[in-house]
């Protein structure tokens, strides 16, 4: 009676497990990291007689599963409650279908549709639901690589969305989960976040994870094409830059790279028809594609900054992993940035750390595991562009199919707080969200702050212009007080040399000296006192030196002995 009475409180929103969940899968085959572009996680289902299969959400309506014949599990002569539906793909809106075969080239020659359970499994055993659904099982799907070669997806995708009226198809999944009171609301929340830094993901049906969304999102109309990619920055969280010393980037000044649609034609018409931002491009999140899919040029310009080398025989950036700068990056708070811009002007960024853009390729596509940038140059022939998988590791989307509204926010990084499970609000549009600033510290122990080098000196800090001023002070005054010192000995020893040459003057006083020309003979006043006495006697000796005055030559006389007299 408690526990029943507990759950009453509780908000109604389903959340599902991931293939990567401890415990989820159970050391079954189809579990743990998916590839062989990855690594990625997806949400589990239990198919049929409960077969356990990730797949990723879709956008639209339909759902495809891989076969054992297209190296998945799901064998329909299995299942006890498969049936043929005689539908083809066709004559379903398989959207992802139709946007994928222009950014991954594939052939889906052989699809059988059967209707077919489906079980969302929860982390709650006894919120488990069972719904019934239209599964297109593939046995001839291909992705086709640069080199000629080809190989099967290892995951299919759930259709979210409603079919069209006319279709005469079992009602949409979200539409089953609410007649069973299972949600409020018809929507849907996903953070694929990080399977490498083994992030737990997030995939809610009816609410959303308060912790998987860093400030305020955006809001746009759903499906309809009004996401207009308007930049793509690089940028640093904290710290130095780790780019190339031309590239200007500092924590506070992203660099734009942004290139415009690459003179996509149909882009430019649908942005200029909708009067959107001129020169951005309509992008779509999907988590049914890998990469990041934009115009010509724009993954070009970023690789100028990075150390990857694109190789046409795999059709991919691959990173140039013995340049030192190489894990400068991928270990740096460094970030690709995504500016949105949503019907109302309002810019939302969505910042991707490089760290989630240093994925890796393995069989078939390469011979040996290679690191991958997942960005890829595409002439959209529908003028709409994709997020794939790389950047939704790092951003919260949302569907609200009953508002017909989408949203887009920043996600946080591996270190993110715990799960606070919120229903999908039903009157407003406005979330309950992480603060604002708290995604650098959802990252820092995954990555090194670099020191800011080089930083010019009206971008110093206060406290350091003052030390330098203080340094500078000191400097001068020390060599003030040398150059004083030096001063003071000089004077000093000149002193000194002054009062040695008095004492010689003194000893020298019995002298007598006169010029050789009689106009210059020194007075008696010039003499010292002792040698005017009235009643004193000095003798000289016979012979003596006479000193001359300057300019003149000096010469020896005898002088005789005489008695000196008054005046």
């Amino acid at each position: 009676m408690t526990s029943k009475s507990k759950r009453v409180d509780e908000p109604k929103a389903l959340r599902l497990p991931f293939n990567t969940d401890p415990g989820a899968c159970y050391g079954k085959s189809d579990c743990g990291l998916l590839g062989p572009d990855g690594p990625w996680q997806a949400p589990i289902f239990n198919v049929g007689d409960g077969l356990q299969v990730p797949l990723y959400p879709s956008l639209y309506y339909g759902n495809v599963i891989l076969t054992p014949k297209n190296g998945g599990l799901y064998d329909p002569s299995n299942s006890s409650t498969a049936r043929k539906t005689g539908l083809s793909p066709s004559r379903q809106p398989m959207q992802d279908d139709v946007l994928q075969t222009q950014f991954v080239s594939q052939t889906a020659s052989s699809m059988t549709s059967y209707f077919d359970s489906l079980e969302f499994p929860s982390e709650f055993s006894d919120d488990s639901m069972t719904v019934n659904t239209t599964l297109f099982a593939a046995s001839d799907w291909k992705y086709n690589t640069a080199n000629g070669s080809s190989y099967s997806p290892s995951v299919g995708y759930v259709g979210l969305d409603a079919p069209r009226e006319d279709a005469k198809l079992p009602p949409s999944l979200l539409d089953q989960v609410k007649s069973q009171g299972k949600i409020n609301t018809k929507a849907v929340s996903l953070h694929l976040a990080s399977a490498k830094f083994q992030q737990t993901g997030s995939f809610i049906l009816g609410g959303y994870d308060k912790s998987r969304v860093i400030g305020s999102p955006g809001v746009w109309p759903k499906l309809s094409h009004s996401i207009y990619l308007k930049d793509v920055t690089l940028g640093v969280e904290e710290g130095g830059s780790p780019f190339k010393i031309d590239t200007l980037v500092t924590k506070d000044t992203p660099l734009s790279i942004w290139q415009g649609l690459g003179g996509n034609k149909v882009g430019a018409d649908i942005i200029r028809g909708q009067s959107g931002v001129e020169g951005s491009a309509i992008v779509q999140p999907m988590a049914s594609l890998p990469s990041i899919y934009l115009p010509i040029g724009n993954c070009e310009a970023a690789a100028k900054h990075l150390p990857v080398t694109w190789r046409d025989d795999i059709g991919y950036y691959t990173w140039n992993v013995d340049d030192p700068q190489y894990m400068r990056i991928v270990s740096s708070p460094a970030y690709l940035g995504f500016v949105l811009s949503t019907p109302e002007a309002k810019n939302v960024t969505i910042k991707v750390a490089f760290a989630l853009l240093n994925l890796t390729l393995e069989s078939p596509i390469v011979a040996t595991p290679t690191q991958y940038f997942p960005c890829h140059p595409t002439d959209s022939q529908y003028g709409v562009w994709i997020l794939g998988r790389a950047f939704m590791q790092a951003a919260f989307w949302a569907m609200d199919y009953e508002k017909n509204q989408q949203y887009i926010g920043q996600g946080p990084g591996p270190r993110h707080e715990q799960l606070v499970l919120k229903p999908w609000p039903t009157n407003e549009s406005t979330l309950e969200t992480s603060p604002a600033d708290s995604y650098a510290s959802t990252w820092r122990p995954h990555w090194t702050a670099l020191p800011e080098e080089g930083k010019s000196s009206d971008s110093l800090s206060g406290g350091v212009i003052a030390g330098i001023v203080v340094g500078i002070v000191a400097g001068l005054a020390i060599f003030a007080g040398v150059v004083w010192w030096f001063m003071r000995r000089r004077r000093d020893a000149v002193k000194e040399k002054e009062k040695d040459t008095g004492d010689s003057r003194d000893d020298d006083k019995e002298i007598v000296a006169h010029s050789a020309s009689p106009g210059h003979q020194l007075s008696v006043s010039t003499l010292p006192a002792e040698a005017i006495g009235p009643e004193r006697r000095h003798e000289l000796s016979g012979k003596r030196a006479v000193y001359e005055m300057p300019g003149s030559q000096a010469e020896v006389i005898e002088v005789k002995p005489h008695r000196a007299t008054g005046r």
